[in-house]
């Protein structure tokens, strides 16, 4: 079977398989095929048989542990490497990734390297080096939109707590704010538990565990303001999908596609700008608050335009070149 395009990624629900997943239906013909083995001998003969024009593949572990399948694989290859350098440096690992990938660019073994990062793209002045920021197709008209106010102060801090989110600043922050009646968060280890209860958070904390798709939807709907007030990310799909329900979210600049400035965070240590500005949102008026909804819905649909826009372009011209 011969297509244009196939994107490789991991099966799980992570953003990076997304991003991969949205790269692949970007272009008609595009397929994504998830890794669902720690071994890749079961995939690549499904690999060989798409005998796609380009293939990109997701830059983790198990591509390294399995690189020799690259010089087997039809067509153009790239890998794709989400992680920013502040987050790099954070998770370590990553950096030593990125090492591997640049020397399999270097040796020839993979013809492209694709960075989210625009900044970190443009520091290597390669044609074999491009920007593919985090397109989304599926979210286009998915989500339902926020009909009505929430009647509860609920504060919602829902990510995968990874080192990079900056939980415990978060948690410091929303326990200085006044006017949050409930805390609502989607995992907790004995360390959250701990502080949690030494902040005086505790009682007006709800753990809603691990969330499906729609349930995860709903609680985005509920929430009055989410908090993402990350060291880093790359793009992060989740205040994407709050926003884009209308439902405002905290961010560092480290969100740099939020341009909302009443939502932006500008030191993400300072638990008091934390819980002012968590108390500002909270303390909106209904006509307030219901603009600063549809500020966060148009900047949000926004962002994801114009990232689908940039990825497109880039695959595409990639294709001309190569699809003869």
């Amino acid at each position: 079977m011969k297509i244009n395009l196939l994107t490789i990624g991991p099966d799980n629900t992570t953003g990076f398989r997304k991003h991969l997943e949205e790269l692949s239906k970007l272009i008609n013909k595009g397929n994504f095929l998830a890794v669902k083995e720690k071994y890749a001998a079961k995939t690549l003969p499904k690999i060989m048989k798409i005998k796609s024009t380009l293939t990109i593949i997701g830059g983790r572990n198990w591509i390294k542990r399995n690189h020799k399948i690259l010089e087997k694989i039809p067509g153009k290859k790239g890998i794709l490497y989400t992680s920013p350098l502040a987050q790099a440096e954070i998770s370590n690992e990553e950096i030593a990734n990125l090492k591997t990938y640049f020397s399999w660019l270097d040796s020839k073994k993979i013809d492209y390297l694709f960075f989210s990062s625009k900044s970190l793209a443009e520091r290597f002045d390669r044609d074999d080096v491009y920007h593919l920021p985090a397109p989304s197709i599926t979210d286009l008209n998915l989500f339902k939109q926020k009909k009505k106010v929430p009647k509860t102060n609920t504060v919602g801090l829902i990510n995968n707590k990874a080192r990079h989110k900056n939980i415990l600043n978060t948690i410091a922050g929303v326990s200085l704010s006044s006017k949050t009646k409930e805390f609502i968060i989607n995992g907790l280890n004995e360390e959250y538990e701990d502080l949690l209860k030494r902040f005086g958070l505790k009682k007006r904390t709800k753990n809603v565990g691990f969330l499906s798709n729609k349930r995860y939807n709903e609680i985005m709907l509920s929430l009055k303001l989410s908090v993402h007030i990350s060291f880093s990310e790359s793009y992060c799909y989740s205040v994407f999908k709050a926003m884009a329900v209308g439902t405002p979210v905290l961010v560092s600049k480290a969100i740099d596609w939020v341009k909302i400035k009443d939502l932006i965070i500008n030191d993400l240590r300072d638990h008091e700008e934390i819980a002012k500005k968590i108390d500002y949102v909270l303390g909106l008026s209904k006509a307030d608050y219901i603009k600063l909804s549809s500020k966060c819905q148009k900047n949000a649909m926004q962002s994801i335009e114009n990232n689908n826009k940039t990825s497109k372009k880039v695959i595409e011209k990639i294709l001309r070149l190569h699809d003869q």
